[in-house]
């Protein structure tokens, strides 16, 4: 039953942490996008 709500808790906390990176990685290249495209 641990075992279970373990494995839940870690699978949660990685999409998390790949959401977070995920979000960080486009606002990344958009920034960079837009200061290469209009020199922002």
């Amino acid at each position: 039953m641990y075992e279970h709500i373990a494995k839940n808790r870690a699978k949660t906390v990685f999409i998390i942490i790949g959401f977070i990176i995920f979000i960080t990685v486009v606002g990344f290249a958009v920034g960079y996008y837009l200061d290469w495209r209009y020199g922002i």
